[in-house]
């Protein structure tokens, strides 16, 4: 059993990947490109805001113990292996451990990284142990702490993106994950200031993120006397200052700009302008935006729990009402496709008929999401439900296919009473 509130812990993990207790083994569904779906596993995963969903490799089942600080320690070891499986088809452990330290030891000296200091006298594998250890911390000096216990270090997706970066161009320096860390601080209060007001709960979305951002004093005075002066907007150019970077951080900016903007439930005009305006500059598409809201509103739903402007169930009818709508409507362009390719599935329509009166059951569930992404497949509006993750949205759908297309149900419904 692997315990990675101990030491050693690291070894244990690579002991249960040799004996296979623990597969490495991840396949990217075919018609889908490599960046789309990079993006979608490690944003399923909630590695991108710093909170653990779920893991890439380790099952589920055994992690139940954890606390959230050990599992997003054993989610941010999993993203960094993906991350080198993408560029190495096969695993070593030894080589991995030296790639990632060779890549941490450039922040060693770097007074915006010193949580990467290492002690000379450790192993490889007990100096990564504590380098990770060290990546999951946040300091609790906030005066509002509602969020820390959501979101850890909510930048600990800059570390996987830097790892990229190193991997494919051997080289990720110190002053690039500081220019990341400045250009996601700009995003933040940019996102907050668009609509002209700064909710509370953006405030305190900014006071996690800046307690991340192992930014000094004078830097984190800086942004917090920026985010006070809204007479003072911040245009999407003084954003970013490169705009050639890493394509994975450009998405990352947008869902964090989303999570702001989805903060208060809604999203106002200027907000949905600052938004297109956002993706106009990164080179993003308005298919990337949409893609992205649907990724972000359902983050949101599936954590409304977890999440304290969620918990009032007004507040998760709200926002659950605008994504239903927005899946209506993308839903009934291929209404006449959908019905088409339902009508000649007996059993899906059945299930789906189920499901709106009873839990289905796992295989049920299991059949239910193969069928539908056998009929998606021909639907390339629906992509984003091959992507990993995009099954998550099938409740939703669930309850929203029988009203747009009952032709295909009152059929069907019609041939089991005269079976009766």
């Amino acid at each position: 059993m692997l315990n990675p509130g101990s030491s050693k812990w690291l070894s244990k993990y690579f002991e249960l990947v040799e004996s296979k207790e623990i597969s490495l083994s991840i396949d990217k569904p075919k018609n889908i490109r490599q960046l789309d779906f990079v993006h979608s596993k490690l944003f399923h995963s909630g590695v991108s805001f710093g909170y653990p969903i779920s893991f890439l490799f380790t099952p589920q089942e055994n992690t139940v113990s954890w606390t959230i600080s050990e599992k997003l320690k054993v989610l941010l070891l999993e993203s960094l292996i993906f991350i080198y499986l993408q560029k190495n088809k096969s695993f070593s452990p030894e080589q991995f451990e030296r790639s990632l330290l060779d890549f941490y030891a450039q922040y060693q000296e770097s007074k915006s990284a010193s949580v990467f200091k290492f002690f000379v006298h450790d192993s490889n594998r007990s100096k990564l142990e504590k380098v990770l250890n060290k990546r999951v911390y946040v300091e609790k000096s906030l005066t509002n702490l509602l969020w820390v216990n959501y979101l850890n270090n909510s930048l600990v997706y800059l570390d996987i993106l830097g790892y990229k970066l190193f991997l494919e161009k051997q080289e990720s320096t110190p002053q690039t994950y500081v220019n990341y860390v400045h250009t996601v601080m700009r995003l933040i209060v940019a996102a907050s200031q668009s609509d002209g007001t700064i909710e509370p709960t953006e405030k305190t979305l900014f006071d996690v993120f800046l307690a991340s951002s192992n930014l000094n004093t004078k830097e984190k005075q800086y942004y917090t006397d920026l985010l006070r002066n809204n007479s003072e907007k911040i245009n999407v150019a003084d954003i970013i200052k490169v705009r050639e970077a890493e394509p994975l951080f450009h998405r990352f900016l947008l869902d964090v700009a989303l999570l702001l903007v989805y903060s208060d439930l809604h999203a106002m005009e200027d907000e949905v302008s600052f938004l297109n305006e956002l993706c106009k500059y990164l080179n993003l598409s308005p298919a990337h935006l949409r893609q992205s809201m649907v990724l972000v509103e359902s983050f949101v739903l599936q954590n409304n729990h977890k999440i304290s402007f969620l918990r009032e169930s007004t507040s998760y009818d709200r926002l659950y009402e605008s994504f239903a709508k927005k899946w209506v409507k993308i839903l009934g362009r291929n209404r006449k496709k959908l019905a088409q390719e339902l009508s000649q599935n007996k059993e899906l329509i059945l299930l789906v008929n189920k499901s709106l009166t009873e839990e289905l059951t796992n295989e049920e569930k299991d059949k239910v999401k193969n069928q539908f992404k056998d009929i998606i497949r021909t639907m390339p509006a629906l992509a984003i439900f091959m992507l990993p993750g995009g099954a998550l949205l099938l409740p939703i759908i669930l309850k929203i296919i029988p009203d747009l297309v009952p032709t295909a149900f009152r059929s069907n419904e019609l041939r089991q009473r005269k079976k009766r």
